[in-house]
């Protein structure tokens, strides 16, 4: 595809405080990605790209007053919480307007997004409880809007909380921006997911991906949810870990049966075999990431085909011209004939970005460290070993037989 790119200057000029673009031309540019069309029109490609370019740049500044009001919340409850933050990706409106045609562009609430990844659920409840009555997140003086995929999950087995506010850029224009707040081992469940959705060219976020796959995150993120409710169980170690996980296992008859179902579609799947093989593929071009402990925006490019990853990293007060920047890369990665991501994010620290995005660097390490612990628990359900006790309470009602047979 041939590329029809702005100069910086141009793009600084249309991303300052005056409206370049009007609210039907944001919408219009939204109705645009519906067409299949605009992937075979390099110039109206080109053309809408800008325009959304532009409308998700007038998110940068109140992103980062939401970035800063979370910060505010989570300091007093989580020294520890992870924080980052991104301005979503071009595929990803595009399929999100596809899947709801309905939708606006102007409308659309997580064109900016944060995100605080807390020790475990318990302060997820109160970093909510405490965002709830701050004044950005009220919508019409009263009401709240969220999304508690925690009690109740997506259909792929998502969990987290999502919450709408409402921040104000330097010309005091209003941006809904959304938050996410989640748990260590929450997070380690949807970056294995993304991980599998990159590498193996699925859309299991969307559900519309592999059954086979999407059956396993499904069973699996309801093994997650269990350890995630063990008191303090991520700063255990694994011996512990795994005492306390059949423990639960003990008392819950669909967890148990749920347990041998996950360890069966691990090995069908070669689950762990291929996560490992997805982190150890890709390059990682200059690893000099861990010696940086400055803020700023990561723009990050892999490479599926060659399974190489380059990264740029700007100061936080470049922060338009990384966005010029990512506009190009994403103009030059809509060549279908290459398989290119890109990305652009933010972190307190530009070190910990593997943390804050591992999907990016295809490290599922933790994701794997707990499904071991699962298939440990499956060995000791095999065991001759186990008194009869625990084959009464485990193995029989779990269907052991029709398992094993």
């Amino acid at each position: 595809m041939q590329n029809y790119l702005w100069t910086e200057k141009t793009f600084f000029r249309k991303t300052g405080t005056t409206n370049m673009y009007s609210g039907k031309q944001i919408t219009k540019a939204g109705r645009n990605f519906l067409s299949d069309e605009i992937m075979s029109d390099p110039e109206l490609f080109s053309k809408t790209l800008d325009v959304l370019s532009y409308w998700r740049s007038c998110h940068t500044e109140p992103l980062e007053n939401a970035l800063k009001r979370l910060r505010q919340t989570v300091k007093g409850i989580d020294k520890n919480a992870l924080y980052a933050k991104r301005l979503k990706r071009y595929p990803s409106i595009q399929l999100k307007l596809r899947r709801f045609p309905e939708m606006s562009l102007k409308n659309m609430q997580d064109v900016g997004g944060c995100r605080v990844i807390v020790a475990n659920s318990k302060k997820v409840e109160q970093v909510v409880r405490s965002l709830r009555t701050k004044p950005e997140f009220k919508s019409m003086g009263t009401s709240v809007r969220h999304k508690d995929y925690i009690k109740t999950p997506k259909l792929d087995g998502y969990r987290s909380y999502h919450i709408i506010g409402n921040f104000p850029d330097n010309a005091n224009r209003t941006f809904r921006i959304e938050v996410q707040i989640r748990t260590k081992i929450q997070h380690y469940w949807a970056t294995a997911l993304e991980i599998i959705d990159l590498f193996t060219n699925q859309s299991l976020k969307t559900n519309q991906g592999k059954k086979a796959w999407s059956d396993f995150f499904v069973e699996i993120s309801t093994q997650y949810a269990a350890m995630d409710d063990i008191h303090l169980f991520s700063n255990l170690d694994n011996t512990k870990k795994l005492k306390l996980y059949l423990s639960r296992l003990v008392e819950n008859k669909g967890l148990a049966s749920g347990c041998l179902d996950v360890v069966k579609m691990s090995r069908k799947l070669k689950v762990i075999e291929k996560l490992n093989a997805f982190a150890n593929s890709l390059q990682i071009v200059d690893q000099a990431l861990k010696d940086i402990k400055v803020s700023g925006y990561i723009l990050i490019k892999i490479d599926l085909d060659e399974h190489l990853l380059n990264y740029e990293i700007y100061e936080e007060s470049d922060s338009k011209e990384a966005e010029f920047k990512y506009t190009q890369a994403e103009k030059e990665s809509a060549d279908k004939k290459k398989s290119i991501m890109v990305a652009l994010v933010y972190t307190d620290h530009v070190n910990e970005i593997k943390q804050a995005y591992p999907n990016f660097f295809a490290d599922s390490s933790q994701f794997i460290e707990l499904l071991n612990i699962i298939h440990d628990a499956e060995e000791l359900f095999k065991s001759r070993a186990q008194s009869k006790l625990f084959l009464e309470k485990i193995l029989v009602p779990a269907n052991f037989q029709n398992y094993i047979s």
